[in-house]
C-alpha cells in the first residue's frame, strides 16, 4: 500500500497543472487548473455508484454563485437529491471537481470536494467536504476524531504536508524542508471492522517530530473514537510514512 502525499500531489500541479486522481492503490485529489467559470456552468459531471447498489449513478456539479456549487445525484433507480457546498479553490485557478472513494463501511462511494487551501510553512493544507448517500439523500459525512469542536465545524476533513520533492542530497534532518506539520488519514479494515487513523505530526526539534494518532471505528452512527496515542518520530519516518494525505483508499475521478 502506497502513501500518496501532498509532496507527490503538488509536483503534479507543477508538471501537469493538476493533482491527478490516482489508481486504486494510491490516493490523490483531483484539482485541475482552470479559469473561473460563470455562474450557471456545470463544472463536472459523470457516473459512479453512490448508493451502493452496484449500478453507476449520475453526479453533476453546477456553479450556482460565487464559491457555491450545487451537487446533484440521480441514481440508477431514478432517486434524486442535491445539496450545496462551499469551495474557494477556484480563486486559486483550480476547478471544483468531484472525486469518489470508499471511506467508510457503508455501501457506495463517498463524493469528495476540496473546499479550501492555504499555504503553510514549507507546504500546503487542504480542507475537504465529503458527501455520502444515506437513506435516499445526500448528506455530509462528519470527520473522524479529533474533531474541530472549537469552530463547531466537524465536517471539514483536513490534510497538510510539505510540497517539495525529496532532495537526493538532503540529510535525514532536513528531508522535510521547512515544513512544520503534516496531517492525514490512514484507512484500513480488520476482522470485519472499518478503521481510520488520523495522524497529526508537528516539528519539535531539528531531529524530532511529535505525532498524535487517533483511531476511529465505523458504526451505524458514524465514526467513533476507539484509541489515541502519541509517539516521537524522526523526520525520515514522517517523510516515509506520515507525509500528509490519504492512505488505504483509491480516489477516482467521477467520469
Amino acid at each position: 500500500m502506497r502513501v500518496t502525499s501532498l509532496i507527490a500531489s503538488c509536483a503534479c500541479i507543477a508538471l501537469a497543472g493538476a493533482l491527478i486522481a490516482a489508481v486504486p492503490a494510491a490516493a490523490a485529489p483531483t484539482i485541475q487548473s482552470k479559469a473561473q467559470v460563470p455562474v450557471g456552468t456545470t463544472v463536472d459531471a459523470g457516473y459512479v455508484d453512490v448508493d451502493g447498489d452496484g449500478k453507476k449513478d449520475k453526479v453533476a456539479v453546477k456553479k450556482v454563485a460565487a464559491n457555491k456549487y450545487r451537487v446533484a445525484v440521480r441514481t440508477a433507480t431514478q432517486q434524486t437529491d442535491s445539496t450545496t457546498i462551499t469551495s474557494t479553490i477556484e480563486q486559486k485557478g483550480w476547478a471544483v471537481l468531484a472525486d469518489a472513494a470508499r471511506l467508510d463501511d457503508a455501501s457506495g462511494h463517498e463524493l469528495m470536494f476540496v473546499a479550501s487551501s492555504r499555504d503553510i510553512s514549507g507546504g500546503m493544507a487542504l480542507s475537504y467536504v465529503v458527501l455520502t448517500w444515506r437513506k435516499g439523500a445526500l448528506t455530509r459525512e462528519a470527520t473522524p476524531y479529533p474533531r474541530d469542536n472549537a469552530s463547531g465545524n466537524n465536517y471539514h476533513w483536513r490534510i497538510s504536508g510539505p510540497t517539495q520533492d525529496e532532495d537526493s542530497l538532503a540529510t535525514d534532518e532536513d528531508i522535510l524542508g521547512t515544513a512544520t506539520e503534516t496531517n492525514g488519514y490512514i484507512f484500513y479494515s480488520k476482522d470485519g471492522t472499518r478503521y481510520v487513523q488520523r495522524y497529526q505530526t508537528r516539528l519539535a526539534t531539528d531531529s524530532q517530530w511529535t505525532a498524535k494518532f487517533t483511531t476511529s471505528t465505523w458504526s451505524a452512527s458514524g465514526w467513533v473514537m476507539s484509541s489515541e496515542k502519541t509517539k516521537t518520530l524522526t523526520p525520515r519516518q514522517v517523510f516515509n510514512s506520515y507525509p500528509g494525505g490519504w492512505d488505504g483508499i483509491g480516489i477516482y475521478d467521477v467520469d
